[in-house]
């Protein structure tokens, strides 16, 4: 088997062993698309999720989903909403994914904490997957860390995008 990440004009290719890969392999393969991947975001959302952070106390900034949050608003590629891409998931987006491992799919709203509801797949965009995904496009991978757990996500469509609909 042989798991291929495109991020943008990189192409970036892991062969796994036989039973799993390493999670010296995958920490490698973030590694490198953090090094190769910019994610773009829109300037509306940039602000508020500013503004959220802000809100939050320092200490907590250190929690992976926040850091990673806070990393993403500091470098992604910022545009104006009617610039954005329409395969790229921002808030309030609706997009599907798969799970590598388990090959089980999900929908998912991306929204702020104050609308987060699990029963109806409204995902934070303070949880782990949630800061994962934003600024992401249709056909990256994302690859989330859960305490010794790597779990790898295919983002297979975008079913909604706000900015696609004016």
């Amino acid at each position: 088997m042989l798991i291929s990440f495109h991020c943008g004009e990189h192409f970036l290719q892991l062969k796994p062993d036989r039973q799993r890969c390493s999670i010296e392999l995958w920490h490698m393969a973030c590694y490198s698309l953090r090094k190769v991947r910019t994610v773009i975001l829109t300037e509306p959302d940039c602000t508020i999720l500013a503004f959220l952070l802000d809100s939050i106390p320092t200490r907590v900034h250190r929690s992976i989903p926040l850091g990673n949050l806070a990393y993403k608003l500091t470098s992604a590629t910022i545009v104006q909403p009617e610039a954005i891409p329409e395969d790229i998931v921002t808030m309030h987006s609706v997009f599907q994914i798969r799970e590598y491992s388990t090959g089980t799919r999900y929908t998912f709203s991306l929204v702020f904490p104050w609308e987060a509801n699990p029963e109806e797949r409204r995902l934070s965009i303070t949880s782990l997957l949630g800061s994962t995904v934003l600024g992401h496009s249709v056909g990256d991978v994302v690859i989330c860390k859960d305490g010794g757990r790597i779990i790898q996500f295919a983002i297979e469509c975008l079913l909604f995008q706000p900015e696609a609909e004016k």
